[in-house]
């Protein structure tokens, strides 16, 4: 690593492309997050265990607070839905809510228009608003009134005024047949209305978000759990540093082929620790080097004893 800010920077951008990643790649983002917070790293010769379990913490909770704000940005911006489904004869159509913001009052007017193309009485059929809050996990159905004056092709419009309290809530509408309590028609859920401060929309996607980037986070421990099993094998098959060729009393990492010096008990690189060989190894070196001093104090007093 070049410098500490080099490190932040890089961290950083990861966390960026990994909290993206759901948005773009879809279900993809669970293998390619792991492998790139494990590659751009060991790309850049980062080699330490410690290292690395630090930058998934980060990485982990920047993308956390990204994927989260990003989430909330895109559902607090969603337009005015305007629902609508079919089923055989039936149709539900122009389903919403006024207003999609907040009311002055407090009430909101929820509609929808029902259209039955078989033959229908008004009291062959219920029309039922469901509304969702998210925090708080609790649905509730209520009953609609309805127009029911012309015929069913001509469509049937029903409606509810409810006083909501600032929530998160998902509604939608569905067509009940009367005699046997079966749907006959059901359009989607959709956000609304949106009476509530931003916070309260981050809070109540913050458990759905973390579950999402939870799984990749836990492919990428696995992964750098099984670097550093293959890292503590090699040290364990034999020295965890072997003599340089290139001389000068320095040593070769077997672990990750760092230059380092006779007296270093780990390596600066990737945290390898030597084993108990290393001492005998060392001493052997300095061994032969007092053998070698020895031998040119005695060459020189025997040359100086022959002038």
């Amino acid at each position: 690593m070049k410098t500490k800010w080099f490190r932040i920077l890089y961290v950083f951008l990861i966390a960026f492309v990994a909290s993206v990643m759901p948005f773009t790649v879809g279900c993809l983002y669970a293998v390619f997050t792991p492998l790139l917070m494990f590659a751009v790293p060991y790309y850049l010769k980062e080699r330490n265990i410690r290292r690395y379990l630090i930058n998934g913490i980060v990485i982990f909770l920047l993308s956390f607070v990204m994927v989260n704000l990003l989430y909330t940005g895109m559902q607090v911006s969603v337009p005015q839905p305007h629902l609508s489904a079919q089923q055989e004869n039936a149709t539900l159509s122009n389903g919403t809510v006024e207003p999609f913001g907040v009311s002055t009052t407090g009430y909101y007017n929820f509609s929808v228009v029902y259209t039955n193309v078989g033959p229908v009485q008004p009291s062959d059929i219920e029309l039922r608003l469901n509304v969702d809050e998210v925090i708080s996990e609790t649905t509730q159905a209520y009953p609609m009134t309805g127009d029911t004056s012309g015929p069913p092709s001509n469509g049937w419009r029903f409606w509810r005024n409810l006083s909501l309290p600032e929530g998160f809530y998902y509604f939608n509408f569905t067509a009940i047949h009367t005699s046997d309590r079966t749907t006959e028609v059901e359009t989607v859920k959709s956000f609304g209305p949106r009476n509530a401060p931003w916070t309260t929309y981050a809070s109540g996607l913050a458990l759905f978000n973390l579950v999402i980037i939870t799984f990749p986070f836990t492919l990428y421990l696995v992964i750098v759990g099984m670097y550093w099993w293959a890292g503590k094998a090699r040290t364990m098959r034999g020295p965890a540093r072997a003599p340089s060729d290139e001389g000068g009393g320095g040593f070769e990492c077997t672990n990750c082929g760092a230059e380092v010096s006779a007296t270093a008990t780990r390596c600066h690189r990737c945290g390898a620790v030597f084993d108990e060989e290393e001492p005998v190894v060392r001493a052997k070196k300095v061994e032969k080097g007092r053998e070698t001093e020895f031998e040119e104090e005695s060459a020189a007093a025997k040359k100086k004893g022959e002038q």
